[in-house]
């Protein structure tokens, strides 16, 4: 980065070299639809948590599931995104 001087400012080209680089490792480990306590909570069907708390769990993935659908239309207008979701979602990839 240039200071009002014209002079680089060393500190800040390796500072954003960094947040750069934090991006990209941040990027490789995001989840899918659901957080790993959520997955837990239905794989084992709520055993280790209230009725109540499953209910909600449920309900928040019902949310993200209609986001996911809002979300297919953008990734129709890809050329392949939108296949490559329903061949991973969908035994018969329809």
């Amino acid at each position: 980065m240039a200071t009002k001087s014209g002079k680089v400012n060393r500190l800040a080209t390796i500072t954003g070299n960094m947040e750069a680089r934090e991006a990209a490792d941040m990027a490789e480990d995001r989840r899918g639809l659901l957080t790993d306590r959520e997955r837990e909570i239905l794989l084992n069907d709520g055993k280790d948590v209230t009725d109540k708390y499953y209910g909600v769990v449920v309900s928040r993935v019902r949310k993200k599931i209609e986001l996911v659908g809002d979300d297919l239309e953008a990734l129709e207008q890809h050329e392949t995104l939108a296949d490559e979701l329903r061949e991973e979602v969908c035994d018969d990839g329809k």
